[in-house]
């Protein structure tokens, strides 16, 4: 995993995935090439943070004015708590099983694309997504034939049992072979999840996802919603940034600059888009099958 640092800057009630210094430069963009700082505006500020130390402009607009050069130490974890996750996360893959089998139309991407291909259905993964040092379960599952369920676990050892930390109902619904989605964490306390869905109408929706301690919530999400014109002569798309119309360029930017904090790939779908395919290309693949995930939580204990 790529250990980057991050400055989340303050700015008009936003909090801006652009760090003002980095350990390997991708980073030190502003949206704009000028001195222009106010960023895409991608992420707001939904739940209040307490370490940020700001100062008022002009505009009394809040800006943290922190910054860090390199990525925080990682919290050590005894071999002790890993295996008591592991085995209460083997425990609840155990439980869900036939539904985790059950979600059997994952699709593989274009030849060539430079993203792994799955060859089996991988819906599970590990991954530190908060950046406690402890893995979180990630899991597809699915009680009917026609959607699926997005989990997130996430092990707490004060309490010795496993918390939901994610859900998102419904998430891929099969329609030819599937939704495409991708599910991929940023810097430490960030996710990012992309989820495309529709028929005639079609819409891509790129969302970042903060956890707060206690559960990850909607932190920021643009959406470009796909759609004939009045006379059915060609399709048009329209752009939005937290529930606000944009431009296609925005949007683009926007997109462009999250894609810089991805650190990994998790789950994925059926994912073609060729920005995309770019921005994961060079990526670990931590999506696993149901039996591999058992050998892995089983073999640690």
């Amino acid at each position: 995993m790529k250990k980057r640092a991050v400055l989340s800057c303050v700015l008009a009630g936003a909090i801006l995935l652009t760090a003002c210094s980095s350990d390997n430069g991708k980073r030190n963009r502003s949206r704009h090439d000028d001195d222009d700082d106010s960023g895409s505006g991608f992420v707001r500020e939904t739940e209040p943070t307490e370490e940020a130390e700001t100062t008022v402009t002009e505009e009394t607009h809040p800006v943290e004015t922190t910054e860090t050069s390199a990525a925080p130490a990682v919290p050590t974890v005894s071999d002790e708590v890993r295996a008591a996750a592991y085995a209460d996360y083997l425990t609840i893959i155990e439980d869900n099983e036939d539904a985790i089998r059950a979600y059997n139309w994952m699709a593989t991407v274009a030849p060539g694309s430079g993203v792994m291909a799955p060859s089996e259905e991988v819906p599970l993964a590990l991954y530190d997504v908060t950046g406690d040092g402890l893995e979180e379960l990630f899991l597809m599952k699915t009680e009917t034939t026609y959607n699926a369920d997005l989990e997130v676990y996430s092990y707490d050892p004060a309490s010795g049992t496993s918390n939901l930390i994610l859900s998102l109902e419904g998430f891929d619904v099969l329609a030819g072979g599937g939704g495409r989605y991708a599910i991929a964490p940023m810097d430490p306390g960030f996710l990012f999840v992309f989820r495309g869905e529709g028929d005639e109408e079609w819409t891509d929706s790129y969302s970042v996802y903060q956890f707060n301690g206690s559960e990850m919530y909607l932190s920021g999400n643009i959406t470009k919603f796909s759609h004939p014109n009045d006379d059915y002569t060609e399709y048009v798309s329209d752009y939005s940034m937290n529930d606000a119309a944009i431009d296609e360029d925005d949007f683009e930017e926007a997109k462009a600059e999250v894609y810089e904090y991805i650190e990994a790939l998790l789950q994925y779908n059926y994912l073609t888009q060729p920005d995309m395919v770019n921005a994961l290309s060079d990526v670990d693949t931590y999506a696993m099958s149901y039996d591999d995930m058992h050998d892995l939580l089983s073999g640690a204990l």
